[in-house]
């Protein structure tokens, strides 16, 4: 039996039960309403002080749009089911005035009544879709303003909403959400449900705990899980842990390990924040794009999206924890064919310098390395014999230095490039073996991905061959591919949700600054 639970239900948790049997049962229960003639709702329309309302229901003829016949429509239940719910969005459900929406519907014993409902109902929804798109902590830039997600027109928000042209269209496309938004609302939906609400019970360090175990500790794990009071690590007990597990991202196996253990300490009110603060980020996400790259930092992942679903994914390194990989949105515009690599000056200190003293010039010629005058367009080869290279050891002098085309070459054969402040971009690399780890923070702030070969081909329909040995050799994509570069900690999953490590430590800044514009 659950125990420990408040009193007191969220608005999450109270509506994601009632969303679930809502469009199936709603309509049987609710007494008939009386439709709205088009000539009633022409006089309320024409009294709304929304313009989009006006011109909407003026190119229908001043047809309803939320009810058939004597019913609502189930497009018209589930609208009232997401803005209930819209505290899942980090908005205020007390702002659409739902209650008074389904008040409204459920009293409109007359066609005045029925079109005053149907007028609020629209209003209710375009201001909440309006809401939804003030992205408000996802920290991206978006280098070409175009790709700024930006939602469908307010009339088509409503069409598509509302199934004006025929069956009804689903309300992410009609709000201009990622499917990777929807996923993670509604799975942030479920877990409010099941564990947004249990105690904020500590457990305290030790081995992991697991069937036939007794003590203080497994008293506080059923409590922290819900359960009732008892000291054993029963089968309950084990199906909660692995429900648990199921939930948040970690392998089932019932023991309440150390990982599990820190999340249950994570705590449901920190654990919602941090769902709140990724949902943020995957709001910044494009919707309607047909093609486009996706990369996510935190997951170490590439994806190719073509149709608004993934057709292929690969692993990609990322920054390290001092040069984290930005998160940016802009244009693929053009392939690089025989790359020179332009050595980071901290490597040429930290790695080269010291090379050089230990085994010589001939180091610079091994690795094939070109010292340059400077980093302009006409800049000459400089003599490595002319360098002071205990000076550079010692970070007194700098040397713009670049690596030549080759096998060795840091950014293997080719590299994808969208112009950008923060200087990064996608390349190839010579050194694979980097792929089979899981921790993949390796590179200055680029992605490196597992297969440029693949990428290239689905950029371009084909994998771009050099015309010669010439060094950077640029292909340009014959229409621009939008790349992104997200940063997801938490994510879903088939069964519940993947926390990821806050590997750049991003979480808690933006997470105040969500919390403070609440």
């Amino acid at each position: 039996m659950m125990d420990g639970r408040k009193t007191r239900r969220s608005a999450a948790r109270r509506i994601a039960l009632a969303a679930a049997l809502l469009v199936a049962s709603h309509a049987a229960l609710q007494a008939p309403l009386q439709a709205a003639s088009p000539s009633v709702l022409e006089a309320e329309v024409r009294s709304s002080s929304d313009r989009t309302v006006r011109q909407l229901y003026a190119a229908r003829g001043y047809a309803p749009l939320w009810t058939e016949g004597s019913r609502l429509s189930d497009a018209a239940e589930a609208v009232l089911a997401r803005l209930e719910t819209a505290d899942a969005d980090g908005l205020d459900p007390r702002d659409y005035q739902v209650r008074r929406l389904r008040s409204a519907f459920d009293d409109a014993n007359s066609s005045k009544g029925a079109a005053r409902a149907e007028v609020q109902l629209s209003r209710g929804f375009l201001k909440y879709a309006r809401d939804l798109r003030r992205s408000r902590a996802a920290d991206m830039t978006y280098v070409d303003a175009a790709l700024i997600p930006t939602a469908p027109s307010p009339g088509a928000t409503l069409d598509r909403a509302a199934g004006a042209a025929g069956k009804p269209a689903s309300l992410s496309e009609a709000l201009g959400t990622h499917p990777l938004y929807e996923q993670l609302r509604e799975a942030y939906l479920l877990w409010s449900e099941r564990w947004g609400d249990l105690p904020q019970t500590r457990i305290a360090e030790g081995p992991p705990l697991r069937s036939g175990m007794r003590g203080e500790r497994v008293q506080d794990l059923r409590m922290r899980l819900g359960l009732s009071p008892g000291d054993l690590f029963d089968v309950e007990t084990g199906a909660a842990v692995r429900a648990f597990q199921a939930s948040h991202g970690l392998a089932g196996n019932g023991i309440a390990d150390k990982p599990t253990i820190a999340l249950l300490n994570t705590g449901p009110r920190d654990f919602a924040a941090k769902l709140r603060l990724n949902l943020e980020r995957a709001r910044a996400l494009p919707s309607m794009a047909d093609r486009y790259v996706l990369v996510d930092a935190a997951a170490q992942r590439l994806w190719m999206y073509q149709g608004g679903r993934p057709v292929d994914s690969m692993k990609v390194i990322v920054g390290r924890v001092t040069e984290p990989t930005p998160m940016l949105a802009a244009y693929i515009r053009f392939a690089v064919l025989n790359p020179y690599w332009n050595v980071p000056p901290d490597l040429v200190q930290s790695r080269v310098a010291p090379k050089v003293l230990s085994q010589g010039l001939g180091y610079i010629r091994a690795e094939r390395y070109q010292i340059l005058s400077d980093w302009s367009d006409d800049a000459k080869p400089v003599d490595a014999k002319t360098i002071d290279w205990r000076a550079v050891a010692r970070g007194e002098v700098e040397v713009p230095m670049r690596q030549l085309p080759g096998p060795k070459n840091s950014m293997g054969n080719m590299k994808f490039m969208f112009p950008n402040q923060f200087g990064v971009y996608l390349h190839d690399t010579p050194d694979k073996r980097l792929f089979g780890a899981a921790d993949r923070k390796q590179s200055a702030g680029c992605v490196r991905v597992e297969d440029a070969r693949r990428l290239a081909r689905w950029l371009f329909g084909r994998v771009p061959t050099a015309k010669s040995a010439a060094p950077e050799q640029q292909v340009p994509l014959k229409s621009p591919v939008p790349v992104y570069i997200t940063y997801l900690t938490a994510a879903p999953t088939g069964s519940g949700i993947a926390i990821r490590e806050d590997i750049y430590g991003r979480d808690g800044e933006a997470g105040l600054r969500l919390a403070g514009r609440r």
